[in-house]
């Protein structure tokens, strides 16, 4: 018995579990999988919708400030 084992069966701690290896995912021409490109261009759209509708409230509301 190992002193790793020993030490753990004197702690009442279970033996740790192998490690899982990781899933690889495939590159094609050296770019990322394509649903991470589809989700990195959803997320740019939606970022992109926030700042511009951002700006319009903005202006908007100054426009309304001013003619006040």
């Amino acid at each position: 018995m190992t002193l790793r084992e020993e030490v753990e069966v004197y702690l009442g701690v279970r033996p740790a579990k192998p490690a899982r290896i990781r899933q690889s995912y495939p590159m094609i021409n050296n770019e990322a999988p394509s649903h991470w490109r589809k989700t990195l261009k959803l997320w740019a759209k939606v970022m992109l919708t926030f700042v511009l509708a951002s700006m319009a409230i903005g202006f908007i509301s100054g426009l309304i400030e001013r003619l006040m």
